[in-house]
């Protein structure tokens, strides 16, 4: 009876897991995911897109009059329906080109105070959380990968508390490339 009863409460104790590690995988489908992009990475971007939209818009758009000037000849604006249609096109890849330049523009000012900050940041975590700060917090029983995410936990909820303002997603890039590089230097 006794053996039973062990039995019993094992396997209550197996479905209880079960149980919860399907509610953490359902959480985690439901969760906010963002993935931090930097202000000058954006800027890259934005430019860029900026470029290739207003180039072909502009190219576009003046091969598509020359061919309503019956200057040049394209097989796919031969009619007016299609020339009218293409320039269309035209126009909001030109269009998309300028709004991708003004965000691009709107980036560039933000760059240098987001730099900042995350210089900032730095400096704390590498004169507020040292290695044998994150030693003593290790579980001996457990493995590597669950230490790893502890002392990531703790990390960015310290950045939290004395960063208040800066986003998760950023503040999860900044305690992650630094928590890397400290078990890179293998001081953890």
């Amino acid at each position: 009876m006794n053996n039973l009863d062990k039995t019993e409460n094992a396997s209550m104790q197996e479905e209880a897991e079960a149980y919860q590690l399907l509610n953490d995988t359902k959480n985690l489908r439901h969760a906010k995911s963002s993935l931090y992009v930097s202000k000058k990475n954006q800027y890259e971007d934005a430019g860029s897109t900026a470029i290739v939209f207003c180039i072909f818009g502009l190219i576009g758009i003046l091969c598509d009059v020359l061919c309503m000037l019956h200057i040049i000849s394209l097989p796919i604006m031969l009619t007016t329906y299609s020339q009218i249609t293409m320039l269309l096109f035209f126009i909001i890849f030109s269009l998309i080109g300028l709004f991708s330049w003004k965000k691009a523009k709107s980036l560039k000012g933000s760059i240098s105070s987001e730099e900042d900050l995350n210089h900032s940041i730095r400096e704390w975590l590498q004169s507020h959380i040292t290695a044998q700060q994150l030693h003593h917090m290790e579980d001996d029983d457990a493995v590597a990968e669950v230490n790893y995410l502890n002392h990531l936990s703790y990390i960015q909820e310290e950045i939290s508390n004395v960063f208040p303002d800066v986003p998760e997603d950023q503040v999860s890039f900044l305690a992650d490339e630094f928590l890397s590089a400290l078990l890179e230097s293998d001081e953890c």
